[in-house]
């Protein structure tokens, strides 16, 4: 058995059911599909925010960022 071929490798669902399902429903999130809105934001929407209602905060945010 050659560990780097692809037909060798799978078999999570059998193995893992619990990490399986857990992987497989937090993957449209992972691509980028807005399956729930309220839990995704980008940097930029803290940063705008924060720069509306706090510039201390944005300013300690702004260093922060690499």
């Amino acid at each position: 058995m050659d560990p780097q071929d692809m037909f060798n490798m799978g078999g999570l669902r059998k193995k893992m059911p619990v990490t399986f399902w857990t992987f497989l429903s937090r993957r449209p999130r992972a691509i980028g599909f807005p399956v729930d809105h309220r839990r995704f934001w980008s940097k930029d929407e803290i940063l705008g925010d924060a720069f509306a209602h706090n510039q201390i905060v944005f300013w300690v945010l702004r260093c922060r960022r690499s």
